[in-house]
């Protein structure tokens, strides 16, 4: 008899393929005769591999005739299960419900044919399954038969496959999904009935039950009861101990980067204390776990003080305590770190300078620091690197001193290491060898402090020594800085010898078209950038030449606005200092509302000179308007401005602000 040669693909098709099945059988037995199935269930399972309802129907079948009460008399060997294992696990990549539940089907009529078959043929269908569990290639249901069939593996392969079940274990314990770690579980409570397991990882049989409890109890991410499991457990582990074997560190390694790695803060912080307080960072670096170490640090949560069990400095303080700062360091700057965590790292080296470390390692720790949003918490953590450091950045280069100076600072921050920066201008033998370092964002960072004029003169002292092709951005700033200076002929002569500038245009009188276009042809400007740059100094420069007064600016008939968009900051600042001066009303209301608009939370002293104008000039209704726009712009200085006889804010302005006020959060929320 044969079977249908239609592929079974409805419920109705799929049982008449079996029914044919079940009528062959019975008729073999009839004529007693044993039926033979081998060739017909293979190419059954063949017919209809790609058909999982088929397929279900084909294991049903099986199942039923592998029971021990089976009313048929068949025989069928390892080549129908062979095939099955093919085409339900080896050949498909499919993880659904529907698939595990096949594969599950699968594994009990496998468990069945051994059980009932131990032969050597039904071993070698269990030594297909086995290596499928251990394929390099990705096997989505490998869990899936080590679980089933973990009693079979060991009965019928012998012990010798414990350590290789140890190996898979510990794999799937390391993986991301959620199932197949719960299977490493099941796996690890199997194997601690094994003595030689446990013997060959030299832990005790409380170790390794303390371990999987604690796995077990994370995985539930419930604190209330993972708590109080690590406060029993985690002592039992022996974390501590100077003569664990190599195996049993690696499994403790897993437990370790999963209790730092854990989401729940009150597990993180809990596990964090527990480190602090019973390793030291040798122990860590033992385990190979620093960088993990630091990245669980890194949650500004754990350090809020209004929290009773908040990390402290203190703690970390104690914890670094003699461990080598530059084996630290190469950890810390494999982090991606928040502000208050990174701090509270840096502050372990608060009053101590440590010593000279490579220099890629300080520009790697710079870029960190740069990457940082807050601006106060960043400037704290650039005070903390420049002086912990300082060995190390003195013995730079002038050219890497200046690529130090770019990784550590955004634009806004403050530079201060001007005295240095000089000194290694001074002491500079061959400065056209650095000169492509001193680019306009290394002259923007020094230029925004009013100590910056000695860096600009041991700049140009130097700067006669190099081809003048190659003098680069700075010839460009310290011609607009003279006038800040005791002696400004230094200054001047260089531009006279060199650049042939005519000084008579850097004075009063002139217009600024006149200055504009005299500088840019004489400093040689070229690149749009290059033009740009002298333009909007050059009104900076014709600004505090020209207007010691608000009056002049109708004298001159210059439109304040278009002097706003043209220059610098630097105009605004002199602009509104001029302003302040004034006494009276401006004629143009739009151009106090641009200068309120250009105010932000660092514009302490242009908030000051515009307030001191408008309570010289204004009326009450369009003061306290005034008062209600700069608040809007800037309340970040005002506490430290002495300000009490011209900022008094309307009540219900305050009263408004404090109803609509929000609890700060984050590194906001922090302050050093």
């Amino acid at each position: 008899m044969s079977l249908p040669t239609t592929r079974a693909t409805t419920a109705t098709t799929t049982h008449a393929v079996v029914q044919a099945l079940e009528t062959y059988i019975q008729n073999q037995n009839l004529l007693g005769e044993i039926a033979e199935l081998d060739d017909m269930l293979y190419d059954l399972v063949a017919m209809h591999k790609d058909n999982e309802l088929a397929l279900k129907r084909v294991l049903q079948c099986i199942h039923n005739l592998l029971q021990t009460n089976s009313k048929y008399n068949v025989r069928f060997g390892p080549k129908v299960f062979l095939k099955l294992v093919s085409v339900v696990i080896a050949d498909s990549r499919e993880d659904s419900a529907s698939r595990r539940q096949l594969v599950a089907n699968l594994l009990v009529c496998v468990q069945l044919h051994i059980r009932k078959f131990p032969r050597i043929e039904a071993k070698f269908v269990l030594q297909q399954l086995w290596s499928l569990s251990q394929s390099n290639e990705r096997q989505p249901h490998a869990a899936q038969i080590l679980v089933h069939l973990f009693d079979d593996f060991v009965n019928n392969l012998g012990m010798e496959c414990a350590p290789e079940l140890l190996v898979l274990a510990r794999n799937l314990l390391q993986s991301d999904v959620r199932d197949d770690r719960r299977s490493a579980y099941f796996l690890m409570r199997k194997l601690q009935e094994i003595e030689d397991v446990l013997a060959a990882l030299q832990c005790s049989e409380v170790q390794w039950s303390a371990y999987v409890g604690i796995m077990e109890n994370l995985e539930e991410q419930q604190s209330h009861l993972v708590l109080p499991t690590l406060s029993t457990l985690l002592p039992r582990m022996g974390l501590m101990s100077n003569n664990l074997s190599e195996d049993w560190l690696g499994w403790l390694r897993i437990l370790c980067i999963r209790l730092l790695g854990d989401n729940n803060i009150l597990v993180l912080r809990w596990t964090l204390k527990y480190f602090l307080s019973h390793f030291s960072l040798e122990q860590i670096s033992r385990f190979n776990l620093l960088i993990e170490f630091l990245s669980a640090t890194n949650r500004t949560q754990l350090y809020n003080p209004e929290v009773p069990d908040c990390l402290t400095k203190q703690q970390i303080s104690d914890f670094v305590a003699e461990f080598p700062a530059e084996i630290l360091l190469e950890a810390l700057v494999c982090v991606p770190w928040h502000a208050v965590p990174l701090i509270h790292w840096l502050q372990t080296w608060e009053l101590k300078q440590l010593p000279v470390v490579s220099k890629e390692l300080l520009f790697q720790l710079g870029a960190r620091v740069r990457s940082l949003q807050n601006t106060v918490l960043r400037g704290e953590a650039i005070n903390y690197v420049v002086f912990s450091l300082s060995a190390t950045i003195e013995s730079l280069s002038l050219g890497d001193d200046l690529l130090f100076m770019e990784s550590l600072y955004n634009t806004i921050d403050r530079y201060q290491s001007h005295s240095q920066l000089a000194d290694k201008i001074n002491k500079c033998t061959d400065l056209e060898r650095h000169i492509a370092n001193f680019n306009i964002r290394c002259c923007e960072l020094v230029s925004q402090m009013d100590y910056k004029h000695d860096v600009f003169v041991a700049f140009l002292d130097k700067l006669g020594s190099v081809p003048k092709a190659k003098h680069g951005w700075w010839r460009l700033l310290p011609i607009f800085l003279h006038r800040e200076l005791d002696h400004p002929e230094k200054y001047l002569d260089f531009y006279r010898s060199v650049y042939n500038v005519d000084t008579s245009f850097l004075e009063s009188g002139v217009s600024l078209e006149q200055m504009q276009q005299h500088l840019l042809d004489q400093l040689e400007c070229q690149t749009r950038e290059e033009k740009s740059f002298v333009r909007e100094h050059s009104v900076d420069l014709f600004v505090k030449i020209n207007l010691p007064t608000w009056s002049k600016l109708e004298d001159l008939n210059l439109n304040p606005l278009e002097l706003l968009d043209q220059g610098t900051e630097e105009t605004f600042t002199t602009l509104s200092n001029t302003l302040s001066t004034h006494d009276k009303p401006l004629a143009d209301k739009n151009v106090l509302a641009a200068f309120i608009s250009r105010l932000g939370k660092l514009k302490a002293r242009e908030t000051q000179a515009i307030l001191k104008y408008a309570v010289k000039n204004l009326s009450p209704e369009e003061y306290e308007k005034c008062v209600v726009d700069v608040l809007q712009k800037n309340t970040f200085l005002l506490a430290t401005m002495d300000c009490e006889d011209y900022i008094k804010a309307p009540t219900s302005f305050v009263i408004k602000k404090m109803v609509e006020g929000e609890t700060t959060t984050g590194d906001a929320r922090t302050r050093f």
